[in-house]
């Protein structure tokens, strides 16, 4: 998925029991259906999160003796990289099949 680099889908081999499921194989990824509900993913599943992933408290940090602020996106404080953060841009995905893979 394209939105926010979403690990959308991983599916591994279906058990043998399961022959409804060994075309598709298992996803075991937790997530949506929709971008409509990627872009109001509280939780962030499947998500990158931004240049940090966590807090910053009141949006600012000191590094090498300067205070550097940023945008806050929860209540006074920026999570995950703020309003513009890596999980709400569009990135171009490419599908990898390592099935011929030793």
């Amino acid at each position: 998925l394209e939105y926010g680099a979403v690990v959308h889908s991983i599916r591994f081999p279906a058990p043998a029991k399961q022959a409804e499921q060994a075309q598709q194989g298992v996803d075991v990824v937790l997530g949506y259906d929709s971008v409509d509900e990627y872009e109001r993913n509280p939780p962030y599943l499947g998500c990158i999160v931004g240049r940090c992933a966590n807090r910053i408290g009141n949006a600012s940090f000191e590094l090498d003796g300067k205070v550097y602020k940023v945008t806050a996106n929860q209540g006074k404080h920026q999570l995950h990289g703020g309003e513009k953060a890596f999980h709400k841009q569009l990135w171009m995905g490419t599908i990898v099949d390592n099935e011929d893979d030793g």
